[in-house]
């Protein structure tokens, strides 16, 4: 047996009231945030003189790097162990006990917020059927589905490429599907957010500083200034080699 408001508390606690912490929101906006930085360094890199572009080493390495952290925060918001903080594991619980979110529960939440009662009921007939007591186990085990298939294709390439390194290394994903796979999760968390948090929390609002601008100096000024670094660069190789 468990008790309802314990579990209502720790559903709360687990999607979170700001981005801070483990919580499934500061997991997500973290995701947003990381494809914001993607596209900028995207749009300044097609649009950087050809000369900045005509070695494809450092793209390669951030698009890689960029796809394995996306698609390992992915994978990892699927997840309903026991033992971690994640979109899958509060939608397996919400499935497991339906009845801890009940209509009685979620009007009262609402009416401490904005004291609108009935718009609180009928905003509950929209999410567990009209006339419902609790929430439909039919929603949540929908979900779970949902994001287990939209993630299928991120996640399958996680494994073999990035967690459990194949013999026959697959290609990695296409952003697309990535950001794809991205979205979807930040759908779910907002609808969640909602339904226990009574919150309209709109992810795509993250707002970050206008980080690009780091590259409007030049990184390396001249000739001398990139033979020092070279220099630098082949010591520290040599050093850890032993030479």
């Amino acid at each position: 047996m468990i008790d309802p408001v314990r579990e209502w508390e720790t559903w709360q606690a687990w999607l979170g009231q700001e981005p801070t912490g483990t919580t499934i929101y500061a997991q997500v906006a973290e995701m947003v945030l990381s494809r914001q930085v993607w596209d900028g360094f995207a749009i300044v890199h097609d649009q950087a003189p050809e000369g900045a572009r005509e070695d494809g080493t450092y793209l390669w390495w951030v698009r890689f790097n960029y796809a394995r952290s996306q698609g390992l925060a992915i994978r990892r918001q699927v997840e309903p162990r026991s033992d971690v903080v994640s979109l899958g594991r509060l939608i397996d619980s919400v499935w497991r006990y339906p009845t801890v979110l009940s209509r009685e529960r979620f009007v009262a939440m609402q009416v401490a917020s904005s004291g609108y009662e009935d718009e609180a009921h009928r905003w509950f007939d929209s999410i567990a059927g009209t006339g419902r007591d609790f929430i439909n186990p039919e929603t949540p085990a929908r979900d779970m589905h949902d994001l287990i298939e939209k993630t299928a294709k991120v996640r399958k390439w996680v494994n073999k490429s990035v967690a459990h390194l194949s013999e026959r290394r697959p290609a990695g994903p296409p952003l697309t599907d990535l950001h794809q796979a991205l979205e979807d999760v930040a759908t779910l968390f907002q609808k969640y957010a909602g339904m226990i948090l009574g919150a309209h929390i709109m992810i795509e609002e993250v707002i970050m500083q206008p980080w690009v601008h780091i590259f409007r100096p030049a990184w390396i000024g001249s000739d001398d200034d990139l033979r020092a670094v070279m220099e630098t660069l082949d010591e520290q190789i040599r050093r850890r080699r032993g030479g």
